[in-house]
């Protein structure tokens, strides 16, 4: 197996991990419905301990995670302030939701292909990924009009 494909991979489904917990936790500021909030932070601790171990991988094979840029912050702000500035509403918020589970799910379809020769250790953490956000999506469907 390639080392550096492997923690290339772990790289990237580490910070995938921390965009995903950014977003969802400045959503969770945003959301007025104790329910709504209640599921957004189900959704947080799940990606965290997807984050923790991802990156717990890292160190183990001599790198270091990296955080999320200010940049990387500032756009997720920026672009999930504008969708929920006068909607702040379940279905709303849950589109936007939905929408960062696609985008994850297509990246994660692609790090497989791209990574062909990483460990399966990186390939089993892709995959538990994926089949999170599947868990996770049916949680936000239910919200949607």
């Amino acid at each position: 197996m390639d080392t550096e494909q492997t923690l290339e991979l772990f790289g990237k489904l580490s910070n995938g991990a921390k965009v995903a917990i950014h977003s969802l936790e400045y959503m969770r500021g945003k959301s007025q419905d104790t329910e709504f909030s209640k599921e957004l932070a189900g959704t947080i601790a799940a990606y965290k301990q997807i984050e923790n171990s991802v990156d717990n991988n890292i160190e183990k094979m001599g790198g270091s995670p990296k955080p999320l840029s200010a940049w990387i912050k500032l756009n997720g702000k920026i672009a999930i302030g504008y969708k929920t500035f006068v909607d702040t509403s379940k279905p709303n918020m849950s589109k936007i939701v939905l929408r960062g589970f696609d985008r994850g799910e297509k990246s994660l379809e692609g790090y497989e292909k791209k990574y062909i020769n990483a460990e399966d250790t990186a390939k089993e953490m892709c995959k538990e990924l994926l089949d999170m956000q599947q868990k996770e999506k049916r949680v936000y469907v239910k919200y949607l009009n």
